[in-house]
Protein backbone atom coordinates (compact mmCIF):
# COMPACT_ATOMS: atom_id res chain seq x y z
CA UNK A 1 0.00 0.00 0.00
CA UNK A 2 1.22 3.49 -0.95
CA UNK A 3 -0.12 4.67 2.44
CA UNK A 4 2.26 2.39 4.36
CA UNK A 5 5.49 4.06 2.69
CA UNK A 6 3.91 7.79 3.32
CA UNK A 7 4.56 9.64 6.62
CA UNK A 8 3.19 13.28 6.97
CA UNK A 9 5.24 14.73 10.47
CA UNK A 10 2.38 17.22 11.96
CA UNK A 11 3.87 20.03 13.65
CA UNK A 12 1.59 19.70 16.52
CA UNK A 13 1.98 16.26 17.22
CA UNK A 14 5.26 14.07 17.66
CA UNK A 15 3.33 10.95 16.01
CA UNK A 16 4.32 10.22 12.52
CA UNK A 17 1.92 7.59 11.44
CA UNK A 18 -1.10 8.94 9.47
CA UNK A 19 -3.61 7.54 8.42
CA UNK A 20 -5.03 7.42 4.25
CA UNK A 21 -7.76 10.36 5.23
CA UNK A 22 -5.39 12.63 6.72
CA UNK A 23 -2.78 11.77 3.48
CA UNK A 24 -5.33 13.09 0.97
CA UNK A 25 -5.18 16.69 1.57
CA UNK A 26 -1.65 16.18 0.46
CA UNK A 27 -2.99 14.09 -2.94
CA UNK A 28 -3.75 15.46 -6.44
CA UNK A 29 -7.27 14.63 -8.27
CA UNK A 30 -7.45 10.90 -9.65
CA UNK A 31 -8.16 11.22 -13.56
CA UNK A 32 -8.77 7.86 -14.74
CA UNK A 33 -8.58 7.50 -18.63
CA UNK A 34 -9.69 4.81 -20.36
CA UNK A 35 -8.30 3.99 -23.87
CA UNK A 36 -10.08 2.06 -26.77
CA UNK A 37 -13.42 2.02 -24.47
CA UNK A 38 -15.87 0.39 -26.48
CA UNK A 39 -18.45 -0.51 -22.96
CA UNK A 40 -22.20 1.12 -23.19
CA UNK A 41 -21.54 3.26 -19.59
CA UNK A 42 -25.10 1.74 -18.49
CA UNK A 43 -25.84 0.32 -14.51
CA UNK A 44 -27.40 -3.03 -13.70
CA UNK A 45 -30.64 -1.60 -14.82
CA UNK A 46 -29.83 -0.47 -18.34
CA UNK A 47 -29.64 2.95 -17.30
CA UNK A 48 -27.36 5.62 -18.58
CA UNK A 49 -24.09 6.30 -16.38
CA UNK A 50 -21.66 9.11 -15.96
CA UNK A 51 -18.00 8.29 -16.67
CA UNK A 52 -17.54 8.70 -13.10
CA UNK A 53 -20.41 6.78 -11.75
CA UNK A 54 -18.28 4.24 -13.93
CA UNK A 55 -14.95 4.75 -12.12
CA UNK A 56 -16.94 4.83 -8.88
CA UNK A 57 -18.53 1.38 -9.68
CA UNK A 58 -15.55 0.52 -10.29
CA UNK A 59 -14.10 1.48 -6.91
CA UNK A 60 -16.69 -0.82 -5.27
CA UNK A 61 -14.92 -4.17 -3.47
CA UNK A 62 -15.75 -7.34 -5.14
CA UNK A 63 -16.35 -10.36 -3.02
CA UNK A 64 -13.48 -12.97 -2.73
CA UNK A 65 -10.89 -10.17 -3.92
CA UNK A 66 -9.51 -8.67 -1.01
CA UNK A 67 -6.14 -7.93 -2.04
CA UNK A 68 -7.68 -5.48 -4.86
CA UNK A 69 -10.20 -4.37 -2.50
CA UNK A 70 -7.54 -2.77 -0.72
CA UNK A 71 -6.20 -1.09 -3.39
CA UNK A 72 -9.71 0.33 -4.40
CA UNK A 73 -9.86 1.42 -0.85
CA UNK A 74 -6.68 2.89 -0.64
CA UNK A 75 -7.60 5.18 -3.75
CA UNK A 76 -10.87 6.08 -2.55
CA UNK A 77 -9.36 7.39 0.67
CA UNK A 78 -6.39 8.96 -0.69
CA UNK A 79 -7.58 10.45 -3.96
CA UNK A 80 -10.67 12.33 -2.43
CA UNK A 81 -11.23 14.19 -5.81
CA UNK A 82 -12.00 11.77 -8.63
CA UNK A 83 -13.09 11.88 -12.26
CA UNK A 84 -13.22 9.27 -15.23
CA UNK A 85 -12.74 9.76 -19.26
CA UNK A 86 -13.34 7.67 -22.04
CA UNK A 87 -11.43 7.29 -25.03
CA UNK A 88 -12.87 5.53 -27.99
CA UNK A 89 -10.68 3.43 -30.25
CA UNK A 90 -9.19 5.33 -33.53
CA UNK A 91 -10.63 4.82 -36.67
Amino acid sequence: HLAKHIQVKSWESSDVNTTSPELSQYFPAFLWVLRDFHLRLVNEAGEPITERQYLEGALEPIPRQEDKNKLREVIKDLFQSRDCATLVRPV
